[in-house]
């Protein structure tokens, strides 16, 4: 009888053994698929950022990324709030000196659901220190090399409340942005581009989507001058002008590419009317006079047409006077009024625009802008 009775003691001992290992194995199973489940999940996220103001030094602004993406700027004294959408799990938050990579703080958060994360920037001198108020977890910065001087603060609930409320009497400073898409700058601002166009296409191909182009109206007619057309003058990325090469903006940001054309284009040139009468008879009566009136002036001159060259090239004589010997000698700069001069004849009456480059008793010399027939 002892004996069956042992027997079936250590039957029921091993279905109790094997039930607990298939118990454990499923439970080990459920969480392996919860955290899995978990670490896919993109959830929403606020970071709230406060750059603490100093009073006289190390008053920089400060560039914010996550996951080594930029997300804005804050200026000295100012925060900031981004709303962002997460995948669950761990994620790095980097705050650097603007220009100036070296100088820099991180922090790192572990997102499992929809929450708030708070953070409180100093800035000094070779470092950023970053201190948690809310929930996320502080790492020391990598170009620290002194003992680590940020902590974790924890905030209990009142704590918590009064915070919110402090950023709710604060709300003239704090905005709230959401996730931005950014590209990579093609070269540095200090990079000579000869060719705006060039410099154009770069940042196209880098992904910019507003590119607006500016031109200075200074190159003059000469050969050596020409040699500088389109050169890029400056370009500035939401108004900053100072970039390294690999820096990242808002694909949306606005740059402005500025480059060099000629002055004659500038559609805002005005000038004034004059007769060629008028200004052949200014120089007669005092030469050095006319030269301080009308040398480099734009003007507009009326009076009729004689001796036109092969090149295009033709004087402008008085209205007043059919048989004047000597008049304005106006000389094309470029291709584009040669089909105007084609179409002309001798005594033709036209209003030419140009700038006066030259003032003689032997007669002026007008670089041709326009021609118009009267």
């Amino acid at each position: 009888m002892k004996k069956w009775l042992t027997v079936l003691l250590c039957l029921a001992v091993w279905i109790v053994v094997l039930t607990g290992c298939d118990l454990d194995t499923e439970i080990d199973t459920e969480n392996q698929e919860d955290q899995e489940n978990q670490q896919g999940e993109m959830v929403k996220v606020q970071i709230a950022i406060e750059c603490k103001e100093n009073a006289i030094f190390s008053k920089y602004g400060v560039e914010v990324y996550v996951d080594d993406e930029w997300q804005g700027d804050i200026e000295h004294g100012g925060a900031q709030t981004f709303e962002l959408l997460l995948e669950t799990g761990a994620h790095d938050i980097t705050i650097q000196k603007a220009e100036d990579i070296m100088v820099d703080g991180s922090a790192e958060i572990f997102v499992t659901e929809p929450s708030r994360y708070a953070f409180k920037v100093s800035c000094y001198n070779g470092h950023i220190e970053v201190l948690c108020t809310e929930n996320g977890t502080v790492v020391p910065s990598e170009s620290e090399s002194l003992e680590t001087k940020t902590k974790t603060t924890k905030v209990d609930k009142t704590t918590r409340n009064t915070q919110t409320s402090l950023t709710s009497t604060t709300s003239n400073k704090t905005t709230t942005t959401t996730k931005v898409e950014t590209a990579k700058m093609p070269f540095g601002s200090s990079s000579y581009i000869s060719d705006y166009e060039e410099a154009i296409t770069k940042l196209e191909n880098a992904g910019f989507e507003n590119i607006v182009k500016k031109a200075v109206y200074d190159i003059q007619t000469g050969f050596w001058d020409s040699l500088s057309l389109g050169e890029v003058v400056e370009i500035s990325v939401d108004n900053k002008t100072t970039f390294k090469k690999g820096d990242s903006f808002n694909k949306s940001a606005k740059i402005v590419v500025t480059y060099r054309e000629y002055e004659h284009k500038n559609p805002n040139l005005e000038y004034e009317l004059y007769e060629v009468s008028t200004l052949l008879n200014d120089v007669e009566e005092n030469e050095m006079r006319a030269e301080e009136t009308y040398l480099n002036k734009y003007v507009s001159l009326i009076g009729w047409v004689d001796s036109i060259s092969s090149n295009g090239d033709f004087e402008l004589m008085p209205l007043d006077n059919e048989y004047a010997f000597f008049g304005v000698d106006c000389e094309l700069i470029d291709d584009a009024q040669k089909d105007v001069v084609r179409g002309l004849s001798k005594g033709d009456i036209v209003v030419v625009k140009g700038k006066i480059t030259d003032v003689s008793s032997w007669g002026c010399t007008l670089d041709v802008y326009n021609i118009e027939e009267d």
